[in-house]
């Protein structure tokens, strides 16, 4: 008698199939992969850890795909070129690991040459040393600090004397200006001294959206041309950087290149201090 036979006789079986299967039996008997199944339909029991074991496998080979995507997504991807730096992330106050290039890439060094009015042989390292650059709106703009330009501090914009300046009024009760070694170079006023208390006398910069002193940051655009000059960020023109500034402003700026402070001089006798960023001489300064 053939198995088949056998299971389709409960008799010779002795397994009788339950109601609920009424029916069914006959047809599930008759199925190719009757063999592996119960009258039922169900996977015989022999055969349940195997699919367990399968299930399992494929749950495992879709946690470690899941890994490996997530580790790929996770790497962040990296640049060496400035500009293309800048256009990826926007706006940032100094470069993250995402930029991958020169902690100064030369075309930001020609740029601020350009900007200073420098001779175009002017040594590349002199705008190299002391140069910051970050991105703002997907462009790039650089600052050197030529004679202690506060490149990397944000604006003071404190109507709040500090102890220093109360101190030096004290001091000097009817002194017309506070220099600026004693206000801080960060400081968007100046302040004089009347009777021996602090007072504003007027405001001579501005912070720009980042909260960094405008004039001190250049734009530098993308190019090698030198016949324009790159925007600086406060005045937003196409004029020189050192164009004559009007009357009351800021900063009287020179223009003339010199060669490098000899060994031992202050930093703020260096070249760059001749060459228009770094000379930044109040109208009222002592």
């Amino acid at each position: 008698m053939t198995r088949h036979a056998r299971e389709r006789n409960p008799a010779l079986t002795g397994r009788v199939p339950p109601p609920y299967c009424a029916g069914v039996s006959d047809a599930c008997a008759n199925a190719p992969d009757a063999g592996n199944f119960d009258s039922c339909g169900a996977p015989r029991s022999r055969n349940r850890s195997e699919v367990g074991r399968s299930g399992a496998r494929r749950a495992v080979a879709w946690l470690l795909g899941a890994i490996l995507l997530s580790g790929c997504a996770g790497q962040a991807r990296t640049y060496t070129d400035p500009f293309s730096y800048c256009g990826a992330v926007g706006t940032i106050d100094a470069p993250d690991p995402r930029y991958a290039g020169a902690a100064v890439p030369p075309a930001i060094a020609q740029g601020l040459r350009r900007a200073f009015e420098a001779p175009a042989d002017a040594p590349l390292e002199l705008f190299t040393r002391g140069t910051s650059w970050r991105c703002v709106d997907g462009k790039v703009y650089a600052c050197n600090v030529g004679a202690n330009l506060p490149c990397d501090e944000k604006a003071d914009t404190s109507r709040t004397p500090s102890a220093p300046i109360a101190e030096f009024c004290r001091q000097n009760p009817g002194a017309p200006v506070v220099p600026m070694v004693v206000t801080g170079r960060a400081t968007v006023y100046e302040w004089r001294c009347a009777a021996g208390v602090p007072v504003i006398d007027r405001q001579l910069a501005v912070p720009d959206s980042r909260g960094y002193l405008k004039h001190i940051w250049y734009e530098i655009p993308r190019r090698s041309v030198a016949s324009r000059m790159p925007k600086n960020l406060a005045g937003g023109g196409e004029r020189s950087s050192c164009e004559a500034a009007p009357e009351g402003s800021l900063a009287r700026r020179t223009c003339s290149y010199v060669e490098p402070a000899a060994e031992g001089a202050n930093e703020a006798d260096g070249p760059l201090s001749a060459a228009c960023a770094a000379d930044l001489r109040l109208d009222r300064a002592l």
